[in-house]
């Protein structure tokens, strides 16, 4: 199993149950505790299910507040958009173009059009353009086990999550989603309002206005992270669930693993160092600077099960000693090896003559 698979099946997989209203007392939890889980959910998600880029661009990243725009077309009646500011309303580089991140939500990227909607994360950060040009990348709408997904959890860290029901404390529904509009129930959350953030407003040439703010703010400040502050938020995440203290980087180095312990095409390679913001070259420094012990624990494992498989068959039952290994019998058994687990193999030899 590897690294990534594991983080997917035991370490989100537990998670996403921290982000329910209640604890498992029974008590109902204070909505910024519930938007704060879901906002570690949605931090570590990403770095498991995408190739992590720059720790900055994420904490960077924005979202728009208002949405001072005629519906599009493409959204259905009942769908839900989310716009991306226009180049005038976004930051701007020394180049004169947008300088910025964005989250956003829409119908169509690059021609192809989605009936149920994607998020997009549009990467217009200038110093990433001049090494590896812009970047706009769909968030894959990952499943968990329970049926929920990543674009639930998106949605309810921005929006809140309403509960419906006629118990004493309801109340109708007023906001953005016209079926609910004038239901009862509560709010369990308020979504990213919870944590208080600051807003920033900008106003165009024609008196437009957009506002938006930073998506991952700190609970409490509602600013946005420091680069300290939100290392030690994946590690302290990471720790209280695995005893270990894994950062952004960390994962970076596990993908830049990963992408070579299962042999990715020439072209494959590029495309995944294009994701994560690097070139192929310094992806192959990462890998060999932090893989060569694990290259030699896995051949070692591999050669060890199908060596003792063998001394097992010739076990001698009334002694209980295990007999050499006969020459042709460790020829065949290396001859089943991959041309690349036969260098590996021969890697590890010479680093115990040496």
């Amino acid at each position: 199993m590897t690294e990534l698979r594991f983080l997917r099946e035991h370490f989100i997989e537990r998670l996403a149950p921290q982000c329910r209203v209640r604890d498992p007392s029974g008590r109902r939890r204070a909505g910024w505790r519930i938007t704060a889980s879901i906002a570690h959910l949605l931090i570590w998600l990403e770095l498991i299910i995408l190739a992590p880029r720059r720790q900055q661009e994420l904490r960077d990243r924005k979202v728009s507040t208002s949405c001072p725009v005629k519906r599009p077309d493409d959204v259905p009646a009942d769908g839900l958009y989310h716009p991306l500011p226009p180049d005038w309303a976004r930051e701007i580089g020394p180049n004169q173009l947008p300088a910025d991140i964005y989250l956003y939500r829409t119908y169509t990227d690059q021609g192809k059009h989605y009936p149920e909607g994607i998020w997009v994360v549009d990467v217009q950060d200038y110093k990433t353009r001049q090494a590896h040009g812009c970047f706009s990348g769909i968030l894959p709408n990952y499943r968990f086990s329970d049926g929920t997904s990543f674009y639930d959890y998106v949605e309810r860290y921005l929006y809140g999550s309403w509960f419906p029901g006629t118990f004493k404390t309801a109340y109708a529904y007023q906001w953005c989603d016209p079926i609910r509009d004038g239901q009862k129930g509560v709010w369990q959350s308020l979504g990213l309002l919870e944590l208080e953030p600051e807003i920033h407003q900008v106003t165009g040439p024609r008196g437009d206005t957009w506002t938006h703010t930073v998506v991952f703010v700190q609970p409490g400040t509602g600013k946005p992270y420091g680069q300290g502050d939100f290392s030690n938020l994946y590690a302290d995440v990471a720790h209280s669930y695995l005893g270990k203290r894994i950062t952004s980087h960390t994962m970076r180095y596990i993908w830049a693993t990963w992408a070579f312990m299962v042999g990715l095409s020439e072209h494959q390679l590029r495309a995944l160092a294009a994701q994560m913001g690097m070139t192929v070259e310094t992806m192959r420094r990462i890998y060999e600077r932090q893989v060569p012990e694990e290259q030699r624990r896995i051949v070692q494992e591999a050669v060890d099960k199908w060596l003792l498989d063998e001394l097992s068959r010739q076990e001698d039952t009334d002694s209980g000693m295990l007999s050499l290994i006969p020459l042709d019998t460790l020829k065949r058994t290396i001859q089943q090896l991959s041309t690349k687990e036969r260098q590996q193999l021969l890697d590890w030899i010479a680093s115990l003559a040496s």
